[in-house]
Formats: structure tokens, C-alpha cells, sequence
């Protein structure tokens, strides 16, 4: 989910503004991975080692200016921005 804010002063004909954002992801994944069984022709062993499940989180931070001038024939803008970024993933289970 992102939460943007944006703050905007004006002075004549210039705009300075601000923005902040922040966004959250949390996703899992469960994979099973089954071998060929001889004895009856199908596939059900469980194979361990390609077996997993994980859980990832992923946060994203941003925060950022704008300053713009206009005038009648040309618009001038500016943009500063910088941004924060968290991936943690887990193993939950083999």
C-alpha cells in the first residue's frame, strides 16, 4: 500500500513542493517439488532439497522536491528525489 503526501507553497509564480511515500509488500511462496517412484510409476516422492516455502518483505521509502517556475512562454521545473529500499527474505521450511 502507498501513502503519498504532498506539500505545495506558492509564491507568484514559482511551486516548491514535497513529497513523501511509503510502500509495503509482504508476499509468500510455497513450492513442492515430487521425484519419479519406480515402484509405481507416478510421481510422488517428495524431493527435500527442491522443497520450500519463503516469506519476503519488501518496504519502499521515498521523499522528494519539486520546484517549478512558470512564466507565459516556458515552464521550468526541478525535481530532487531519494528513496529507501528493504527486501528481507526468509526460509520458512525445507
Amino acid at each position: 500500500m502507498q501513502r503519498p503526501f504532498t506539500q505545495s507553497l506558492f509564491l507568484r509564480n514559482r511551486c516548491l513542493s514535497s513529497v513523501i511515500g511509503k510502500s509495503n509488500t509482504i508476499s509468500t511462496s510455497s513450492k513442492t517439488t515430487y521425484d519419479y517412484n519406480q515402484g509405481n510409476g507416478k510421481y510422488d516422492l517428495i524431493n527435500s532439497s527442491l522443497t520450500n516455502d519463503y516469506r519476503n518483505t519488501y518496504g519502499y521509502a521515498n521523499a522528494g522536491f519539486r520546484f517549478r517556475k512558470q512564466t507565459k512562454l516556458i515552464i521550468i521545473q526541478l525535481v530532487f528525489p531519494g528513496n529507501r529500499q528493504i527486501l528481507k527474505a526468509r526460509l520458512l521450511a525445507t
